[in-house]
């Protein structure tokens, strides 16, 4: 769980979606997104907290219609241009 400091400045947080195959248990999931969280923790510097969020490869677009609307401007599979 993250729980940032009070002076968070200059620390960084993420949060991503990656996609594994459907057929894998939900303990086999968690355990890829675990995985993950580690590299990403290792190799970015100043990484405060990663947020993975597993979605299954096959059924992607379907499992988000509650929500979708909520996201208009975001694309699934392309990531937001905040330039």
């Amino acid at each position: 769980m993250c729980a940032p400091p009070l002076d968070v400045a200059h620390l960084l947080v993420a949060e991503l979606c990656i996609s594994v195959d459907g057929q894998l248990t939900v303990t086999e999931g968690h355990q890829i997104a675990e995985q993950v969280q580690h590299q990403m923790l290792h190799c970015v510097p100043m990484l405060y907290c990663c947020l993975v969020h597993v979605d299954p490869l096959e059924e992607e677009d379907s499992l988000h219609a509650a929500t979708a609307h909520n996201y208009p401007h975001h694309e699934r599979g392309h990531s937001d241009d905040v330039s």
